[in-house]
């Protein structure tokens, strides 16, 4: 079986869930090293402050180690990394905990669950009081924590494996992609004249979801390929090639939104969207305004000698653009930036219509 990288899975909180015994941890180690996530897990936190499962823990602090285990995993997917959650999480309270976390981060969310029959854990608990390979667990304590086990129901689409059946962390991240599908790319791709405020507006747009708290990235396109002798003059893709390791970038940290702004973006999106990989939901809106709105626009940034090329630039660029098909197309004169910005994100669906 093929190596799984990284980049073929979403940043994910995966959640173990099993009973004692039943070989969580083992498998918690596996995914991790393979996925290149982080672990977190409930019995390290108990033994860092000085207790353990195995002799019974108080309810109170139970909760506290769920609390700070909750802390940690946050603070894991906000860096961009993957986070494996190892614990029984026997009730199903803790596991939709789990999930409405990584629906929080904004990340997606597995339940693995490691059967393992009675006689099996049976074997292993007398087993490991012979080896002391790790901390006992009481009779009384394992017995109650038998009793109160729940489970997995169905709608938790929990991925429920065998313990002892050969089952490898590859095995489970096989079938968490399955069930999850594959990354998926939204991009918002604005194109229009120079002036026509494709920056302010992909500027404007980026502060509205940063507000609605939803997670995007914004790339300036016009800069990918900026270079003497120009490299698209010798039919050199450079824009493509750098859009293209910018966007891995990108998703290998979680991010699976994007809003591109380039000049005639909305004549090359199957180049573009070629470039951000597999599974691109697309949406290409041109941004128009008239020649005066552009001539002034332009005449308020650029204080060079190139205003008249630019003017010129700007206005063939116009002309060329009119043969955009299927672009969404919004006129930018006398409309302040915020309307502007709104009107994309709401005719890309990114934002509930009024």
């Amino acid at each position: 079986m093929d190596d799984v990288e990284p980049r073929t899975l979403p940043r994910i909180l995966i959640a173990l869930c099993g009973r004692s015994f039943s070989g969580k941890s083992t498998l918690a180690r596996e995914i991790v090293g393979t996925l290149s996530a982080e672990l977190v897990g409930l019995d390290a936190i108990n033994e860092e402050r000085g207790l353990h499962g195995g002799d019974g823990i108080p309810v109170a602090e139970w909760v506290r180690a769920n609390e700070l285990a909750a802390e940690r995993a946050a603070a894991i997917l906000r860096t961009g990394r993957s986070v494996v959650v190892d614990d029984t999480n026997s009730l199903r309270f803790l596991r939709d905990g789990w999930r409405r976390l990584a629906d929080d981060a904004s990340a997606a969310f597995a339940l693995v669950y490691v059967h393992a029959p009675d006689e099996l854990i049976r074997q292993r608990l007398e087993d490991n009081r012979r080896s002391a390979g790790r901390h006992d667990v009481a009779d009384e304590v394992m017995a109650e924590h038998l009793a109160q086990f729940e489970e997995p129901e169905a709608e938790e689409a929990a991925i429920a494996v065998e313990s002892g059946a050969g089952v490898t962390g590859e095995n489970v991240l096989r079938a968490i992609e399955a069930q999850i599908g594959p990354i998926t790319t939204d991009a918002i791709v604005i194109g229009g004249r120079s002036g026509s405020g494709k920056t302010s507006v992909a500027a404007e747009a980026s502060r509205i979801l940063a507000e609605a708290g939803i997670r995007h990235a914004v790339i300036e396109g016009d800069n990918l390929d900026q270079a003497f002798p120009e490299p698209w003059r010798d039919g050199i893709d450079l824009a493509e090639r750098n859009l293209a390791a910018m966007w891995r970038n990108y998703q290998a940290v979680g991010y699976t939104r994007l809003i591109f702004t380039n000049t005639v973006s909305v004549l090359q999106l199957p180049a573009l969207t070629g470039a951000l990989g597999p599974n691109v939901r697309s949406f290409g809106v041109l941004l128009t305004a008239s020649d005066e709105t552009a001539a002034h626009r332009l005449a308020r940034r650029e204080i060079g000698t190139g205003l008249e090329e630019h003017i010129a630039r700007s206005s063939a660029a116009a002309a060329l653009l009119d043969s955009a098909v299927g672009a969404y197309r919004i006129p930018t004169d006398d409309r302040s930036v915020q309307v502007v910005a709104g009107e994309v994100l709401r005719a890309a669906g990114w934002l509930a219509t009024s």
